[in-house]
């Protein structure tokens, strides 16, 4: 199989970073992509879930493209995030949810 890799999702509201770490913890690839949010009012802060999904597939895999390295010696992937949201998706990556905004963690709303 070769060297170990462990990847990392830091998906935040703004943006997806995603990093690649060999076993001696050095950042072997990087890569970030701007995520934007939806304010149709004051206060109310929403994420496209469809966008996020593909923001943050593409980013693993232009990471994984430009370490060079076999998407089979990545080990472990986590994903960090303020969000308690979750979006289930199909094989084919589409969300199976008809609501395809999330709400931001920021959202005035959330604390009434």
């Amino acid at each position: 199989m070769g060297e170990s890799y462990f990847a990392v999702f830091d998906i935040g509201t703004t943006n997806v970073k995603t990093m690649i770490f060999d076993e001696k913890g050095n950042i072997i690839g990087k890569i970030m992509r701007e995520l934007p949010i939806i304010t149709p009012q004051p206060e109310i802060i929403e994420q496209d879930a469809e966008k996020l999904w593909r923001v943050s597939a593409s980013t693993m895999k232009d990471t994984i493209e430009a370490s060079k390295i076999s998407p089979q010696n990545i080990v472990a992937v986590t994903i960090c995030t303020q969000r308690g949201t979750v979006v289930p998706v199909d094989k084919d990556g589409k969300t199976l949810i008809q609501r395809y905004h999330m709400d931001g963690h920021e959202n005035k709303r959330n604390h009434k």
